[in-house]
């Protein structure tokens, strides 16, 4: 079954189709490693930095493409130090694959691999898991907030995307923090009555 999917998967990235829906709106959570310390998403979503989810098969030609362009991705945003963090998922490889292909092309972010990340991909994608390559992003809240982006062009392109949703969702508080600043013109105007009734004892002067 599990051959029949891989082909399945194959089949997609071979014809390029992208069409992605995923099976859940809101994040479900799991484990992973980053330099030997074990992480929950929950634990990132919830120190205030969105997540970024790369699913991948290293192995095929187009996520051998993209390479290059999430590694520019992930400098560009921080290394998982800002506001995004970046978590990479391969279905399809054992971990000492996976890691392997990671030191030859000096990929910095966690990774998950093989089982692990192919029950994550069909919690995301459903059956037939997330079609690949794939980058999801997610809010601190674990709302869902872009289900793929695609294609994915440059480093640039992609970090322009997700900055474009981030600081749509950062410039809303900004709103309404300058209602304060309008009724505090207002002590002003009634400040000039009293001037008005102190020319009247002047009149009677004549």
């Amino acid at each position: 079954m599990r051959k029949f999917l891989s082909l399945i998967v194959v089949l997609m990235l071979a014809f390029n189709v992208k069409a992605q829906k995923l099976a859940i709106t809101e994040a479900a959570d799991f484990t992973f490693s980053d330099n030997g310390t074990e992480k929950t998403l929950f634990e990132v979503l919830d120190n205030g930095q969105h997540a970024l989810l790369y699913f991948f098969n290293y192995q095929s030609e187009v996520s051998e493409e993209k390479a290059p362009i999430i590694n520019g991705v992930y400098n560009s945003l921080g290394m998982n130090q800002e506001d995004v963090y970046l978590i990479g998922l391969d279905p399809a490889n054992e971990s000492i694959l996976l890691n392997n292909w990671a030191v030859i092309t000096d990929v910095k972010y966690p990774l998950v691999a093989k089982d692990k990340a192919y029950y994550i991909s069909q919690t995301y994608g459903g059956q037939w898991g997330v079609m690949m390559p794939a980058l999801v992003l997610i809010a601190p809240n674990h709302d869902i907030i872009l289900e793929e982006i695609w294609p994915i062009t440059s480093a640039d392109q992609v970090v322009g995307i997700i900055n474009e949703n981030i600081g749509g969702s950062n410039d809303e508080p900004e709103e309404p923090g300058d209602e304060p600043e309008e009724p505090g013109d207002e002590p002003e105007e009634p400040g000039d009555e009293p001037e008005e009734p102190g020319d009247e004892p002047e009149e009677p002067e004549y």
